[in-house]
């Protein structure tokens, strides 16, 4: 996932009128590598004005892996899709608004506890209709991009 992730949903940072379930699989297939898998599988919970209502849906789809490659560095790839189906009582009905991002990074251990991680994020939105701009997520139809990051992470 990418640097920062908590309490979002794409782009959408914390989600609010939402009902239903989600899961999350990891498995380490030896100790250099290890894969995730994830799915989200949201409703809105009530017909409030300004955001998802009950006839409203988000699928989130998430897959990774992590490969070790010794004591120092480590590689990382990860993919995210948040699928919106937009019903009749929408702001923007009937629309199937799509995020995608894919994070390419790697990590150095600098020491015991500093980590310095270095992402290329390429993000990929597909906005029919406008829908994810009216939940404050982007402009236009369509938008393409991308974004490099590092993070230095110490633990104490």
């Amino acid at each position: 996932m990418a640097p920062g992730y908590w309490l979002k949903l794409g782009d959408w940072e914390n989600p609010t009128n939402l009902e239903g379930g989600y899961i999350k699989l990891g498995y380490a297939v030896n100790k250099a590598i290890q894969i995730h898998l994830g799915g989200d599988m949201y409703e809105g919970a009530r017909n409030r004005v300004g955001y998802l209502t009950a006839d409203d849906r988000v699928d989130r789809v998430t897959a990774g892996i992590n490969f070790k490659l010794n004591r120092q560095w480590n590689l990382t790839g990860d993919y995210e899709g948040v699928f919106y189906k937009l019903g009749p009582n929408s702001f923007d009905p009937n629309t199937d608004p799509i995020e995608q991002y894919i994070t390419l990074g790697a990590g150095v251990n600098l020491s015991s506890n500093t980590v310095l991680k270095f992402a290329y994020q390429i993000i990929g939105w597909n906005n029919v209709g406008g829908a994810t701009n009216a939940l404050g997520l982007g402009t236009g139809t369509t938008s393409n991009a991308s974004v490099l990051t590092t993070q230095l992470a110490v633990h104490f």
